[in-house]
């Protein structure tokens, strides 16, 4: 597994020394590219460290109720995404992930998440998700597209999630992929990176911790580093 981490702070050089420190040098780092500030700084000091970066649309936080709507929606927030994510100078056709953050309380419906996957293919990326692949309602709506988005969509799920602050070292991190996987079509969807954990108590960081695939790992982006 590859671990990373993702942050709504900024990243500097304290934290990345923290993280370092307790538990490894993580091999990306997940940022919002809407919702929180985010410079091309953060890219090219995370580009010095060796740091890949995993950008994340936040949109859909600030309107959960779109989520459940039709294609159109879908489309309009790939479409959001594809201008944060060219605005921050992440390069498309070059195969880089941009993921929508989906809560555990939201619902996706099936028009929105293939309006979703169409718009962000159709810009030149990969189309992924945030969510909590046990949840019925991003089930119910990823069994509900083709089975060709299904095959391309990158799966990032925080279920389960622990809160504790024993994983808060190199010996908390999962050596296998234990999130949640996801039926539909007669199949099984592992997902390709899982937020394992959020250090708390005496532990407790700006940072969610996370392991990836090497598919999940090769569709992030690589900074320049000036």
């Amino acid at each position: 597994m590859i671990f990373g981490v993702d942050s709504s702070d900024p990243v500097n050089w304290s934290l990345i020394a923290t993280v370092t420190g307790a538990i490894g040098k993580p091999a990306f780092w997940g940022r919002y590219l809407t919702g929180y500030s985010f410079s091309m700084s953060e890219a090219h000091m995370l580009a010095q460290h060796g740091i890949r970066l995993l950008p994340i649309y936040q949109g859909t936080t600030s309107h959960p109720g779109v989520l459940a709507g039709p294609v159109a929606n879908g489309t309009a927030d790939a479409n959001a995404a594809l201008a944060a994510a060219k605005s921050l100078g992440v390069p498309s056709a070059k195969g880089i992930a941009l993921y929508a953050d989906i809560e555990g309380s939201y619902t996706a419906s099936a028009d929105w998440l293939s309006g979703w996957v169409a718009g962000i293919q159709g810009g030149g990326y990969v189309a992924g998700i945030y969510c909590g692949s046990d949840s019925t309602g991003i089930s119910t709506a990823y069994a509900g597209i083709s089975h060709d988005d299904r095959a391309s969509l990158l799966i990032w799920s925080n279920s389960p999630c622990y809160d504790v602050a024993n994983h808060w070292s190199a010996a908390g991190m999962p050596a296998t992929m234990g999130a949640s996987p996801m039926s539909a079509g007669g199949g099984v969807h592992t997902p390709d990176m899982w937020q394992y954990a959020i250090p708390v108590g005496a532990d407790a960081q700006p940072v969610d911790l996370d392991v990836c695939t090497q598919r999940a790992f090769a569709a992030m982006w690589i900074p320049p580093t000036n």
